[in-house]
């Protein structure tokens, strides 16, 4: 039963692509009008959760420009996030403790902002992958930025 489940999604999303009306959808389905309308809910739905499934992080280091983020998702859509190399605070490797797990990740403070960006957000690499993009990080900053957090505050400046 499953199976034919399965084969009723994909009939059923392969006939909305198509642009069939729903009636014509369900009697090639050999279902009723509302289970056909229940399947391509639930296949519309699916399709939304794989389109926001991240695929690949990069950090692209621009010397004398700044750092940009980019995500690409599974469908391919890209988002882009530029970081201008004067607003650029400090580059740092941090641990995050959860209640089941430990992991490292690279963080970019930037001035003016109380939020970090996460270059890696969704791929938490080891910390052997970590160590050459903060390197390369650390030698685009210019040599007189001041250390992170400024000593004395709890939060950036």
């Amino acid at each position: 039963m499953p199976l034919r489940l399965l084969a009723l999604r994909l009939l059923c999303v392969a006939l909305a692509a198509a642009a069939l009306p729903a009636a014509s959808v369900a009697r090639k389905a050999g279902c009723s009008l509302v289970t056909c309308a229940a399947l391509l809910a639930s296949a519309a739905a699916a399709t939304a959760a794989v389109a926001r499934v991240t695929a690949v992080e990069r950090l692209l280091l621009l010397p004398r420009l700044g750092l940009q983020l980019e995500r690409q998702r599974v469908l391919g859509a890209v988002d882009r996030r530029f970081a201008p190399l004067e607003r650029v605070a400090a580059v740092v490797i941090n641990e995050a403790v959860t209640a089941t797990s430990a992991y490292f990740y690279l963080a970019v403070a930037l001035r003016g902002e109380q939020r970090l960006l996460l270059p890696f957000r969704h791929s938490r690499p080891r910390l052997e992958q970590l160590r050459a993009p903060y390197r390369a990080a650390l030698a685009l900053l210019p040599p007189d930025t001041p250390p992170w957090p400024p000593i004395g505050s709890s939060t950036p400046s």
